[in-house]
């Protein structure tokens, strides 16, 4: 760990493969029935800790399918050890969050993709087996619209549209969260529908839902008016700036 605070990735990455070799030992020795579990709990949480670490090292090494592999070791790790998750599920997330996000910004989208269904996976088990899963429906959701956002980029509309939906449907109606969801699901039925899988009546509900969302601001809506005209759907164009309009005149002060 010193050494990947003071950007001795190279070094870091050496040190951490040993540690995690005691990991791999302990499941040969699992599966051969000569492993005490004594101690299992404590080498399972040094062991994912190391492969968090692994991760970080990998990704400022540019090893980017590396830093996916060890994330994956983690899952797995989560998965035996259901006590561990419910307390490393939140680094577990940051790492991917963060991750995610180098990865983007670089362009390297199929494998941001990757780390974000990794990390929807992860959080879908934690909302239907953990006590106060209700705290982790909010970062999966947004997890799910990163992940929608990187489909529409990698152009695949239609998996786009899926994670939308999902993302919708674990947010609060009328929250902030939502509102993204639903915008982002526009985009994701506009591309279809370029791509001329039309689905005329979903994206005129979605439009005029979007228009009329109490957390869409003014400025959101003339962009969606604006990607819909763009897109030849001028009515639905049109019924938006109608129902906005309509909003303006009962709250003015949105002016």
């Amino acid at each position: 760990k010193a050494w990947l605070d003071i950007g001795g990735y190279t070094a870091a990455a050496r040190c951490f493969s040993r540690s995690a070799a005691a990991w791999d030992v302990y499941l040969d020795d699992r599966q051969a029935g000569a492993a005490s579990d004594a101690e299992a709990d404590q080498l399972a949480e040094a062991s994912l800790q190391t492969q968090l670490w692994t991760a970080t090292a990998m990704m400022h090494m540019e090893h980017h399918d590396q830093a996916v592999v060890a994330l994956t070791k983690v899952t797995k790790m989560m998965a035996t050890h259901r006590g561990l998750a419910s307390a490393c599920i939140g680094l577990f997330a940051r790492a991917c969050r963060e991750h995610a996000a180098v990865l983007r910004d670089r362009k390297n989208t199929r494998i941001a993709a990757e780390l974000l269904s990794l990390a929807c996976s992860v959080l879908a088990n934690a909302s239907t087996n953990q006590a106060g899963a209700s705290s982790h429906r909010t970062e999966h959701a947004e997890f799910l619209r990163q992940l929608a956002q990187c489909r529409l980029d990698l152009q695949d509309p239609a998996v786009a549209a899926s994670r939308a939906r999902d993302a919708q449907q674990l947010e609060v109606v009328g929250s902030v969260g939502h509102a993204k969801s639903v915008r982002l699901l526009l985009s994701a039925l506009c591309a279809l529908d370029r791509a001329g899988e039309r689905n005329r009546e979903e994206l005129q509900q979605v439009a005029s839902e979007f228009a009329t969302h109490p957390r869409a601001s003014l400025a959101d809506c003339f962009s969606v008016c604006r990607e819909l005209a763009e897109g030849s759907l001028h009515e639905i164009s049109s019924a938006c700036l109608a129902a906005r309009r309509a909003r303006a005149a009962d709250r003015p002060e949105e002016l």
